[in-house]
């Protein structure tokens, strides 16, 4: 009997959008970033490996040398249990 081969896949944010398939979500984020006034909250929500620390990625090389746009990450999991809005504000 052969033997079939196993290749498990990376689970690391692409920084790159070979296919496109991201791209119209960066391209709609950074429309509302730049269109709008203010400061932006902005949650992506999505079943795991769906790309949302790929669109993370993505953003940061856009905004890397724009001093007018900061990129912060709350990983909520992370502070299951913490109080919310303290762990967000030490974050």
């Amino acid at each position: 009997m052969d033997k079939c081969e196993i290749r498990l896949l990376e689970d690391i944010p692409v920084e790159e959008d070979k296919l496109g398939a991201l791209q119209t979500i960066v391209d709609s984020i950074v429309a509302v970033i730049e269109n709008n006034k203010g400061g932006k909250s902005i949650l992506l929500e999505g079943i795991w490996g769906s790309g949302k620390s790929s669109v993370i990625k993505l953003l940061q090389k856009r905004y890397r040398d724009d001093r007018n746009v900061a990129i912060v990450i709350f990983d909520a999991w992370g502070h299951q249990g913490d109080p919310l809005r303290r762990s967000f504000l030490e974050s």
